[in-house]
């Protein structure tokens, strides 16, 4: 049997015998000591597995009634190893005399294994009116009315598979808090102090670098997410780097939000705040690894070209932008005279200058063997471009002493008006080869400086 069919059957299982006043007690039996609960009849998170069985055995509810009938509908399945996410349309049938009354449920849940079965960690269940709007109160279930969102789910389930720091539910329209939990007292979960505006910005103000600080906030203003429930965008996740407290390190995490409008018609949040620290850092490795040169760490020329047009066509400022062609002078002959090892050591040293010389904001790689170039994001100074050529060249000499004055020849092309990656290396190679050709190595040209026109 396939998980998707074990993890249905044990949740059919939990409602079915929630909804006999003879099973009841058995039902808990499939439900997680630190489970939480939403939505269970009451306004607030319902956290552990004891508080949760006293709500619902104490609340007066159509699922102890003592002769009913369940059926369900449109169940959909989404599991990730040991995690899962299932949500599904219960129909409860309650005899009550001659009449039968059809109660409708929304049930979500996350469930785990950790090697003794599929248990429920998390629960939501929502009662339904007739008509099928009453579903766009709750984002997470999935009901043939509103079609569901594939996309919702995958976020959820992608949630639910990490560390969860924090839930919070927040009025937007009323800029309040309307309820939220913190889990295991994390040091990176959100502080709720005050109205949810200024929470947004204090946490905001303590956690995060200046870039981060601002994209968090122009995010989760309440004005930017009633501005995107406007326009029908009820779900997103954004991923930020916080700053660590009492001394703690840096971490990853992603807030996964959902909005909604609630009975009162309020524009509604509820966020997740989860651990992604060590996904996100293996991400970003195996990101680093496929995008840079693994002898020296610059980038490839794939990612130079592709980061270069990028960075013409969406950030580049009037008046800047140029193009640095560089070629290590003789480099066969330092293969052939001191081994390649020694040729290894050369290309790492030019490596090494050309980061140390420029900015973050510029972009350097390796084109292949001993070509390399940088996109100079800066103006287009002739100045300042002549004592970077001529620094770059005079650092390599000082730094491979031990091969018989190693040098550089480096051809410039300024960015202009039509210019991308391959324009720019056709000018900064034309300027390279004039360089070589008409004045010998170990030198820098501007393209223009008598070369011919392409």
């Amino acid at each position: 049997m396939q998980d998707t069919e074990i993890i249905k059957g044990s949740f059919c299982s939990f409602i079915e015998k929630l909804c006999n006043l003879e099973t009841f007690d058995e039902a808990f039996e499939l439900v997680d000591e630190d489970a939480v609960g939403m939505g269970i009849g009451t306004g607030e998170f319902v956290i552990g597995k004891e508080k949760l069985y006293q709500l619902m055995k104490n609340s007066p509810s159509v699922f102890s009634a003592e002769e009913s009938a369940v059926e369900f509908d449109n169940a959909v399945v989404r599991c990730y190893d040991n995690c899962a996410f299932i949500c599904m349309l219960i129909l409860l049938h309650v005899r009550n005399g001659e009449n039968v009354i059809t109660h409708r449920f929304a049930h979500s849940a996350q469930m785990r294994n950790d090697g003794d079965g599929w248990k429920i960690v998390m629960l939501q269940a929502t009662p339904l009116g007739d008509e099928s709007h009453s579903m766009e109160e709750y984002p997470y279930s999935v009901t043939a009315e509103c079609g569901g969102s594939y996309k919702v789910q995958e976020m959820l389930a992608k949630v639910m598979h990490h560390s969860l720091l924090g839930v919070y539910e927040a009025d937007l329209t009323n800029d309040i808090w309307k309820r939220w939990h913190n889990f295991n007292e994390s040091e990176y979960a959100f502080r709720i102090t005050g109205s949810y505006e200024k929470d947004i910005f204090a946490n905001a103000e303590t956690s995060a670098d200046d870039e981060t600080r601002l994209r968090l906030i122009q995010t989760f203003s309440a004005s930017n997410l009633i501005r995107l429930y406007n326009s029908e965008k009820f779900d997103l996740c954004e991923e930020f780097e916080v700053k660590g407290r009492n001394g703690h390190d840096n971490v990853w995490m992603s807030v996964n939000a959902f909005l909604y409008k609630d009975r009162f018609d309020h524009v509604t949040v509820q966020f997740y705040l989860v651990d992604i620290d060590d996904n996100k850092r293996e991400e970003l490795r195996l990101k680093k690894i496929s995008e840079t040169d693994l002898m020296t760490g610059i980038y490839n020329r794939d990612t130079f070209m592709h980061k270069t047009d990028r960075y013409i066509e969406e950030e580049l400022l009037p008046g800047c932008g140029a193009f640095f062609m560089i070629d290590i002078d003789n480099f066969k002959s330092i293969n052939d005279t001191y081994g390649h090892s020694a040729g290894d050591e050369v290309i790492t040293a030019v490596a090494r200058v050309l980061k140390s010389t420029f900015r973050k904001a510029d972009i350097i790689g390796r084109l292949g063997g001993d070509e390399f170039a940088v996109f100079y994001t800066g103006k287009k100074i002739e100045d300042i471009l002549t004592s970077k050529a001529e620094f770059i060249e005079k650092e390599v000499l000082d730094s491979c002493k031990g091969f018989n004055n190693v040098t550089l020849s480096i051809g410039i092309a300024l960015c202009g008006k039509g210019d991308n990656f391959e324009s720019l290396y056709e000018k900064a190679d034309r300027a390279l080869y004039d360089r070589k050709k008409n004045y010998g190595k170990n030198g820098y040209c501007f393209f223009g400086d008598n070369t011919p026109e392409i």
